[in-house]
């Protein structure tokens, strides 16, 4: 089955706070599928195909290896690790980073 591509992405995004207050996560997979045109046979069949489980998880590993990625969110910009600060992230920190990086290119 072909992904969703970024409207399901969002979708999950946007509908992960809802989700840990009420520990469900089926429900918002299930209401992403059905926004995406999927019914829920469809959904199920999606969620329970162990070929596709196994490729997304070796897709994660092996991206987390590259990346190096030990904790979520990481921010990956032009090949560098965001540092994360306190398990927080702000957008200043982003911005400072990109800055540095363009500085070294002789970009700014």
């Amino acid at each position: 089955m072909r992904p969703a591509g970024k409207p399901a992405q969002d979708a999950f995004f946007h509908g992960q706070a809802a989700m840990f207050r009420a520990g469900d996560a089926r429900k918002l997979i299930y209401a992403v599928g059905a926004k995406a045109g999927l019914s829920p046979a469809q959904v199920t069949a999606c969620v329970s195909d162990p070929s596709a489980l196994a490729e997304l998880n070796a897709r994660v590993e092996r991206n987390g290896r590259a990346d190096m990625v030990t904790y979520t969110p990481t921010f990956v910009i032009n090949g560098w690790n965001l540092p994360l600060h306190g398990h927080e992230t702000k957008l200043a920190d982003i911005d400072a980073m990109i800055a540095h990086l363009l500085a070294e290119d002789g970009r700014r």
